[in-house]
C-alpha cells in the first residue's frame, strides 16, 4: 500500500487512493481502533433493487455534486468544482473488496467433503450482529443432505469453499455443456444474503470437471461451463449469475467423460455490505422518505429543528437510504470537536453514494444557517465500493453525511452502508512544485521523498502558487526566441513551445509570421494577428501582406491613376503629379482608371494646375471650369468678411484665416459688393453670416446687422437631462446633447418629476454552462454550451444607489436577463438555450442583487461601490430550448443564483440552480424533455494585452564595496488592462476623486543587462502579483 510518512496517502485532482479491506483493517488495527483486533469484513457487491435475474449489472453515472447531490431537491445549494474541493481535503478512493473475506461453512456429510473458512466474517450478519438463519427453501428436503440429487443439495456458504469428490455420485443427466458424458453429478445450494453476481468456481480440482448453475430444481441451466479457470487448473470449471437475495441457487458438479476425483467448490458475491458487531445502527425508519426528522440535518422539515445523528471518533454507524427520483435520503452526522484533528470518512455502500463534509461559513458553528451549501471535500463512489475523504477540522460541531448520487437514479429503501469515523492528529499541508511542473498539496516530508519535489512554504497551498515546468525554447510571431516555460509561451508570447529540452541557444529557427495590419484609424502595421487583434483592435489582412502593398480604410491613402496607371499615393502626391486620387483606403484592385478628358484650373491656396474638376475636387482644390487655364491671379478673389469687409485672398485664407462669408474667383473688391453681417440663430447655436445666406441658404433666423452671437435669443429654456451615467440636470437641450451626452426629456421637463435611474448594461461575450438534460426515452446526457449573456442592472438613481424594497434591512436592485444563447452538442444534433420571446410566452427573466450586509444606506455594499462586502445574484430565467430540428420552452423558470464578490461579477462566479424543469411543445404538451441541474458561469470581457517587445530601463546596482552603478537593461514587458465595460477605453471613478481610473497588472517583465560582475537578470516575482492603475489627470468626460 502506497503511503506518505504521515500515514495517509495524498492525491491531486480525481485519483484516489486505493485501499483493499485487509489493508484497511491492517491500518485500523495498527492505530489502536479495533477493540480485541477484530477486522470489520465488508462485502460489497452491486446492487439494483429493480433488477430481475438474468438481467446485466448497469453502472450509475457519477456526477460532480450540485446543490442536488448535497439537498433534497426542494432545497437548493451551490457547490464548487471537484478540482478546487479536492485542493482542500484528501480524497480517498474506492476499491471493490467483494470475496476478499470467506465465512464460515454449514455443515456437510464427511464423506462428501468439507469445508475451510477464515475467522471474524460477518457477510451473513444482520444489522444487530447477530447471524442470518439459513433457511431452506421449499424444493429442499429435510434430514441429512446426500448431494445425489437436486432436492438433497449439499449447502455452501458465499465466501467459503467446499472440497468434495464424486467417487460414490450415481449418475444423473448430462449438462449442455459436458458433451453428454458428464453423469456422476453432486448437487449443491446457497442462499445469497444480498443481491448482486455470484461467481462460482471448481479451481484447483483434481479432476476435467463440469459446472452449471440453477434457479430451482426444475428450472433451465442459468450457466454452464466446462474449462473457465485457465492454466495451471484448465480443466476446472467457472461461472457467473446474477442473484437475489434470499433465494435458493442450485450448483451441479461433475466429470467430463464420466471423470471421478476430488474437487473444490468456491461462492463469492460481489455485493454485500453488512453491519459489523460493533457498528450502531442509524435508526432511521422508511428512509427518511417522504420528509427526515430523524438525521435529515439540514434538510429537516421547518417545523422541527434540524436533526443529526450523532458519531464519535473511531465509530462505525449502519443506515439506509432511498431515492424514489425525485427526492433522496441524506443522513447527515455531527461530530463535536474539542481540539484541531485530522478525520476520515469511510463509507461501503450497495449504491451509488455521495460522501462529504457539509462546510460551514464560519467553519465549526454548527447552524444550518451558516452553511454554505458546499461539499469539501466530497467523493461520488460507485455502487459497491469503498471510499474516503480526510480533512483537518477547527473546534466545533461538524457534519458528515452520505446520500445516493442524484443523477445515478432511484435507489429501492433499504439499500445499506455503513461509515466509520476515524481521527488523527492534523499534519498541515502545503504547495508541492514537482519536477514535472505540477503541483500537490502534501506535507513536506512527502513533498521532498515521495514527489521528488520542492516545498513551498508553510500556508501555501496549490490553489494560489504557480509551479513552473522546464522553460524550453518559445518562437513568437515576431520570430523571437524566448527560453520560457510552455504555460508564459503560450499565454503571455502568444508564441509556439519548441519541446522538452530545446532551447534558443541550440540554433532554433523562428519564422516570423507577421503580416498587414489595419487599424480603425487607417494606419497599418506590419504585425502579428494577435497583435493586431488586441492591441490594435485591427484587422488582419492575411498571410504574406505588408503595409507597402496596402491601403487601409480610413487612411488618406489610396489609389491613384495617373495616364491610366494606377499607384497607391496621398492626395496631395497624386494631384501634384497630374493623377486622379480615388479617396483614402482604395486600393488599386478596386477602381478604373478613367480615360483622357476635359482639364481646368484647379485651385489649392495660389497653387494652380490643370487637371480635370473630379481629381480637382477630390484633392480638396477649387476647380475654375473646362478650359480654364492657370492665368496671373486666378486663385486669388474677394472674400467677404463680417460687417461688409472685403480683401482679396485665395479661398482657403478666406475661410480658414479669415473667417470669410463667402469668396469670389477672381474678384477685386472693387466695387465693394460684400454684405452686412449679423447673428444667425439656427438649432439653438448661432454664428455670423450675410442675412441673405442665414434665412435662404441656411433656414436660420437673423437677428440682424450688426448684432452678435453675445445675444441670448438663440438658447432655449432648460429641461431635464439625463446624465450618461444616472442622475439629472436642468440644463438647454442642445448642452444636454452635446455637452453632457445625456438624454434630454422633454419641454417643461424637470429633474423632480424626471426618472433618470441608471440601467447598467453588462456584457459576457463568452459565457459557459453545464446543463444536465433527461430525454424522453430516459437517457442523461450533460451538455457543455458557450454564448453570449446581456445582463441589465436598473439601479435606483444613479450607478451603485439601491433602496431596500422588500424591508429586510438589506438594499437590493432589480435585474433582467435581456440576452441569451448557449449552443453545445448532443448525440442527437446541436442543443441551443435562448431566452423566452416574452411577447409570446408572457415571461421576463427578472432577478435580483441584494446586499449581504447594510453598512451603508442606500448604495448597493460591493465593489465597485464599497471597498469590500457581498451580495446574493439571482435570476428567473424562461428558457426556450432548440435541439434536434425543434423548438421546446419551459412553463418555469430555472432559479439560477450565486453570492457574487464584485458588479458585474467576476472570473469564476457561477450560478446554480439543481431544480428539475420540463420542456413543453409549440402546443404547450409536455415532452418528458427535463432539464435536471444547469449551472452558469458569466465571463468578463477579456482583458486588454499590452505587449511592449523592447522596453528599456536603467536600474542602479550598488556593488559590495558600496559603491553604485547604473545598469542598461533591455527585455519584453506585458501589462494587462482591465477596462470595465465592453468596449475599450470604458472608466469608472472607483476611489472617488473624480478621476476615472482602471486597474492593471503587469504579468511579465524579463530585462536583461550586463554589470561589471556579469549578467544582470530583472523579472516579476511569481508569488507576489504586480498590481497597478491607470487614472486620468482631468476628468473630461
Amino acid at each position: 500500500m502506497s503511503h506518505a510518512t504521515n500515514g495517509l496517502l495524498r492525491r491531486r485532482g480525481n485519483r484516489h487512493a486505493a485501499f483493499t479491506f485487509a489493508e484497511i483493517g491492517a491500518l485500523l488495527v495498527s492505530l489502536g481502533l479495533l477493540a480485541g483486533g477484530v477486522l470489520p469484513t465488508l462485502l460489497v457487491a452491486e446492487r439494483d433493487g429493480e433488477r430481475t435475474r438474468g438481467a446485466p449489472a448497469k453502472q450509475a453515472p457519477t456526477t460532480p455534486p450540485d446543490s442536488a447531490d448535497l439537498l433534497q431537491t426542494e432545497r437548493g445549494a451551490v457547490v464548487p468544482s471537484a478540482e478546487a474541493l479536492l485542493r482542500k481535503g484528501t480524497v480517498r478512493g474506492s476499491s471493490s473488496v467483494g470475496g476478499t473475506t470467506p465465512s464460515v461453512s454449514s455443515a456437510s456429510r464427511p464423506d462428501r467433503g468439507s469445508s475451510t473458512a477464515a475467522s471474524g466474517d460477518n457477510s451473513d450478519l444482520d444489522a444487530s450482529g447477530e447471524r442470518v438463519a439459513e433457511t431452506a427453501g421449499p424444493e429442499i428436503q429435510a434430514g441429512e443432505p446426500t448431494g445425489d440429487v437436486c432436492s438433497s443439495c449439499i449447502r455452501v456458504d458465499p465466501g467459503s469453499t467446499f472440497i468434495g469428490n464424486n467417487a460414490n455420485a450415481a449418475p444423473g443427466a448430462p449438462t449442455s455443456c459436458g458433451g453428454g458424458e458428464d453423469v456422476f453429478d453432486v448437487w449443491h445450494c446457497f442462499v445469497p444474503p444480498c443481491s448482486g453476481t455470484a461467481k462460482i468456481n471448481t479451481c484447483g480440482s483434481t479432476f476435467n470437471t463440469t459446472l452449471a448453475a440453477y434457479a430451482s430444481c426444475q428450472s433451465p441451466e442459468l450457466a454452464c461451463n466446462d474449462n473457465g479457470c485457465g492454466a495451471p487448473t484448465a480443466g476446472s470449471s467457472q461461472i457467473e449469475i446474477p442473484v437475489i437475495a434470499g433465494e435458493n441457487y442450485f450448483i451441479r458438479i461433475a466429470g467430463v467423460n464420466g471423470a471421478r476425483g476430488t474437487y473444490n467448490l468456491r461462492v463469492d458475491l460481489t455485493c454485500c455490505v453488512n453491519c459489523p458487531t460493533f457498528g450502531l445502527p442509524e435508526n432511521e425508519p422508511n428512509c427518511g422518505l417522504p420528509q427526515d426528522t430523524i438525521n435529515g440535518g439540514c434538510n429537516t422539515p421547518p417545523v422541527v429543528a434540524p436533526q443529526f445523528t450523532p458519531i464519535a471518533c473511531n465509530q462505525t454507524r449502519c443506515g439506509t437510504v432511498g431515492h424514489n427520483g425525485t427526492t433522496r435520503d441524506t443522513d447527515w452526522y455531527q461530530v463535536m470537536v474539542p481540539t484541531p484533528a485530522e478525520f476520515t470518512w469511510t463509507v461501503s455502500a450497495e449504491f451509488a453514494a455521495q460522501i462529504g463534509l457539509a462546510e460551514t461559513d464560519p467553519p465549526g458553528t454548527g447552524n444550518c444557517i451558516d452553511h454554505t451549501g458546499q461539499v469539501n471535500p466530497f467523493i461520488d463512489l460507485p455502487p459497491c465500493t469503498t471510499g474516503s475523504v480526510t480533512v483537518c477540522l477547527p473546534p466545533g460541531k461538524h457534519w458528515f453525511f452520505v446520500s445516493p448520487v442524484f443523477a445515478a437514479g432511484a435507489v429501492n429503501c433499504g439499500a445499506r452502508y455503513t461509515a466509520r469515523l476515524d481521527c488523527a492528529t492534523c499534519i498541515p499541508t502545503q504547495a508541492c512544485c514537482i519536477p514535472t511542473g505540477g503541483c500537490v498539496d502534501t506535507d513536506p516530508v512527502s513533498c521532498d521523498g515521495q514527489f521528488q519535489g520542492s516545498p513551498q512554504g508553510a500556508g501555501t497551498s496549490c490553489e494560489t502558487v504557480v509551479c513552473a515546468a522546464p522553460p524550453q525554447a518559445c518562437c513568437t510571431p515576431f520570430g523571437q526566441c524566448f527560453d520560457v516555460d510552455p504555460n508564459t509561451c503560450d499565454i503571455e508570447f502568444q508564441g509556439t513551445p519548441q519541446g522538452a529540452g530545446t532551447s534558443c541557444n541550440d540554433n532554433v529557427s523562428c519564422p516570423s509570421s507577421t503580416q498587414a495590419c489595419c487599424t480603425p484609424s487607417g494606419q497599418c502595421f506590419d504585425t502579428s494577428p494577435f497583435i493586431c487583434d488586441v492591441e490594435f483592435q485591427g484587422t488582419s489582412q492575411g498571410a504574406g501582406t505588408t503595409c507597402d502593398g496596402t491601403s487601409c480604410p480610413g487612411s488618406d491613402r489610396g489609389a491613384c491613376c495617373n495616364n491610366e496607371d494606377c499607384f497607391l499615393s496621398s492626395p496631395l502626391n497624386c494631384v501634384k503629379g497630374g493623377g486622379l486620387y480615388f479617396g483614402g483606403g482604395t486600393n488599386c484592385n478596386q477602381v478604373t482608371c478613367p480615360p483622357e478628358g476635359p482639364v481646368g484650373a484647379c485651385c489649392r491656396g495660389t497653387d494652380c494646375a490643370v487637371i480635370k474638376q473630379s481629381e480637382c475636387e477630390l484633392g480638396g482644390g477649387f476647380y475654375s471650369g473646362d478650359g480654364v487655364s492657370c492665368v496671373p491671379d486666378v486663385c486669388v478673389g474677394q472674400c467677404c468678411l463680417r460687417d461688409a469687409f472685403c480683401d482679396r485672398v485665395s479661398i482657403d485664407v478666406c475661410f480658414s484665416e479669415l473667417s470669410g462669408i463667402y469668396w469670389v474667383s477672381g474678384g477685386n473688391c472693387e466695387p465693394n459688393d460684400c454684405p452686412k453681417t449679423g447673428g444667425c440663430c439656427l438649432d439653438g447655436g448661432c454664428f455670423e453670416t450675410s442675412e441673405g445666406l442665414c434665412v435662404d441658404f441656411y433656414g436660420g433666423q437673423y437677428l440682424g446687422n450688426g448684432v452678435d452671437c453675445s445675444a441670448t435669443a438663440c438658447f432655449p429654456p432648460n429641461e431635464a437631462c439625463c446624465l450618461p451615467r444616472g442622475g439629472c440636470q436642468a440644463v438647454p437641450r442642445q448642452i444636454c446633447i452635446l455637452e453632457l451626452g445625456g438624454e434630454p426629456q422633454g419641454p417643461g421637463s424637470d429633474c423632480a418629476t424626471a426618472n433618470c435611474n441608471f440601467i447598467e448594461v453588462d456584457d459576457f461575450p463568452d459565457s459557459e454552462a453545464v446543463f444536465d438534460v433527461m430525454f424522453a426515452d430516459g437517457a442523461m446526457h450533460t451538455v457543455h454550451a458557450v454564448g453570449p449573456t446581456r445582463l441589465h442592472v436598473f439601479f435606483e438613481g444613479a450607478e451603485g444607489q439601491a433602496d431596500d424594497d422588500n424591508g429586510n434591512n438589506l438594499d437590493d436592485v432589480e435585474t433582467e436577463m435581456v440576452q441569451l444563447q448557449l449552443t453545445g452538442m448532443t448525440p442527437i444534433g446541436p442543443f441551443v438555450v435562448r431566452l423566452q420571446d416574452p411577447m409570446l410566452h408572457g415571461f421576463r427573466s427578472m432577478g435580483q442583487i441584494e446586499e449581504l450586509e447594510d453598512t451603508q444606506t442606500g448604495r448597493l455594499d460591493l465593489p465597485p461601490f464599497a471597498e469590500d462586502g457581498m451580495a446574493r445574484s439571482s435570476f428567473d430565467v424562461y428558457t426556450q430550448v432548440d435541439v434536434a430540428g425543434l423548438t421546446f420552452h419551459s412553463h418555469q423558470p430555472k432559479r439560477m443564483s450565486s453570492f457574487i464578490d464584485h458588479k458585474p461579477p467576476g472570473p469564476g462566479t457561477t450560478y446554480f440552480d439543481p431544480v428539475v424543469i420540463e420542456l413543453f411543445d409549440a402546443n404547450e404538451n409536455p415532452t418528458g424533455i427535463k432539464i435536471i441541474r444547469a449551472s452558469h458561469t458569466p465571463r468578463p470581457p477579456r482583458p486588454e494585452i499590452d505587449f511592449f517587445p523592447n522596453t528599456t530601463a536603467v536600474m542602479q546596482l550598488q556593488l559590495p564595496d558600496g559603491s553604485g552603478v547604473p545598469i542598461p537593461l533591455m527585455g519584453p514587458t506585458t501589462v494587462d488592462v482591465y477596462f470595465e465595460g465592453a468596449a475599450e477605453g470604458v472608466a469608472f471613478d472607483n476611489d472617488g476623486d473624480d478621476r476615472d481610473e482602471v486597474r492593471t497588472r503587469m504579468t511579465q517583465m524579463d530585462l536583461m543587462g550586463m554589470g561589471p560582475m556579469g549578467p544582470v537578470s530583472v523579472r516579476l516575482n511569481p508569488n507576489m502579483p504586480t498590481e497597478g492603475e491607470i487614472e486620468e489627470t482631468a476628468d473630461q468626460q
